[in-house]
């Protein structure tokens, strides 16, 4: 029949044989997928340290280190042992050894909004975070002409 779609037979996952459900993976698949970036995770790293689960969730490029897991807004976001969530990159700031302020928040300098790496990262009022990130999409309007 013409415009329709089949579904795949099995899940996209290699020995799989479970229907697939969402964006051709089983349910199982799905939900690891979601939780962890990657439908082939079997288990996450319990009894580790915060501190070295959270690394295990990050990509380190050359210069940016990518957050690759929960994310809310555009930002990743992670979940302490005792339940609470913290934005990733803050996480990453502090654990470096530095403290953010009270009142400031943090700026990409690198504008890579999933980067955690402390050493792209500045403290800054939120008025001065916005004014930044005015002038980087004036910026980018500007060089798309």
């Amino acid at each position: 029949m013409r415009g329709v779609k089949h579904a795949a037979a099995s899940c996209s996952v290699a020995n799989c044989e479970a229907v697939p459900r969402k964006r051709s993976y089983c349910e199982m698949h799905y939900r690891r997928w979601r939780r962890h970036g990657d439908a082939t995770v079997a288990q996450t790293a319990r009894g580790l340290s915060d501190e070295a689960r959270f690394w295990t969730h990050v990509s380190k490029g050359a210069a940016c280190w990518i957050w690759n897991s929960e994310l809310v807004k555009g930002y990743g976001r992670f979940k302490r042992s005792d339940g609470t969530r913290i934005m990733a990159h803050r996480f990453a700031y502090e654990v470096s050894g530095a403290t953010i302020p009270d009142g400031l928040t943090i700026d990409h300098l690198c504008n890579v909004s999933l980067c955690v790496n402390p050493a792209h990262m500045e403290p800054v009022t939120q008025g001065e975070n916005n004014r930044r990130r005015g002038e980087r999409m004036r910026n980018a309007r500007t060089q798309n002409r």
